[in-house]
């Protein structure tokens, strides 16, 4: 199961529609390579969780209350109680379809005239709950906004969630990864990095001509070609495309093939409407999710619940 570019891009349109202008509640570490967040907007709360598990990185709303998975207080945990916690989300972004969430948070800093609504409770994960636009400052008090990313990247084993603040230093991260281990340094007070940019055609301006052109190159399946050829494309969303232009999840590009179908539902996968769904073996186990209405789901052993 894939947690794709089409995947993020998906959640990023469902936090934007249901967490902008949001005001960050709780925040706790569900587990050594997890957080979680409490936003309250519009009247109702959310729970969202993002993951850094290297085979089940993710991010999404859950409908349960999260709970704390790790007693000790952690440098992450004490930074974002300090960045994160009682700010508001401004901004939800996906750069150039990578698989990267950015979610941008402003927060006014804390002073020494503070009312007493805020000081540390028993449950330090959690502020008392405030309406939207409630005041916790003293008044005519000068504000100091404080500005961070919370920058989740569910890519398996390179997965990680970095807390960045405004000067794009690094604050911290679910897991630091030093000089020896890769180029892309993530350690505290180092300048955060994006991943090096694929370079990669862009799927909605997918023709007929560039999916055949890709005849010229050495890889001889379909989908593997569109994966090495399009950006933010799974293998699993590239035997959909095939599947939909072809209803087989396979073909060899030597074939003749119907290209403009092929080109037209690339661009159909990243241009349409989000259907989530869900695809079950014979025994009810789960094989494969999608934020499309996957016609591959009808494929052999793959069958919708």
């Amino acid at each position: 199961m894939y947690f794709d570019a089409l995947t993020l891009a998906a959640v990023a349109d469902e936090l934007r529609a249901n967490v902008l202008g949001g005001r960050i509640q709780r925040v706790v570490l569900t587990g050594p390579l997890a957080i979680g967040l409490e936003i309250y907007a519009r009247g109702q709360r959310h729970q969202l969780l993002a993951s850094a598990h290297n085979q089940f990185a993710r991010v999404h709303f859950v409908q349960q209350k999260l709970s704390r998975g790790i007693e000790q207080t952690t440098p992450l945990l004490l930074l974002m109680r300090k960045y994160v916690l009682g700010g508001r989300v401004v901004a939800v972004e996906q750069p150039d379809l990578e698989r990267m969430l950015v979610v941008s948070i402003v927060k006014e800093a804390e002073s020494r005239n503070r009312a007493t609504l805020i000081e540390p409770a028993a449950d330090a994960d959690s502020l008392p709950e405030l309406e939207p636009g409630s005041e916790i400052n003293a008044p005519d008090q000068p504000r100091e906004l404080l500005h961070c990313d919370i920058i989740i990247e569910p890519m398996d084993r390179r997965s990680n969630i970095i807390l960045v603040d405004d000067n794009n230093l690094i604050l911290e991260s679910v897991k630091r990864v030093t000089p020896k281990m890769s180029r892309r340094v993530i350690l505290p007070r180092q300048v955060f990095e994006v991943p090096p940019k694929q370079e990669k055609r862009d799927p909605l301006r997918a023709t007929a001509e560039g999916v055949e052109a890709l005849r010229q190159g050495k890889e001889r399946d379909l989908a593997k070609a569109l994966v090495g050829a399009y950006r933010g494309l799974s293998p699993q969303a590239a035997r959909e495309v095939v599947f939909r232009a072809l209803e087989r999840t396979s073909a060899a590009l030597d074939e003749d093939l119907p290209w403009y179908s092929i080109a037209a539902r690339l661009r159909e996968l990243f241009g349409g409407e989000w259907q989530p769904a869900l695809a079950y073996d014979d025994e009810g186990q789960l094989l494969a999710f999608a934020p499309i209405g996957s016609a591959i789901c009808r494929a052999p052993r793959l069958s919708p619940q």
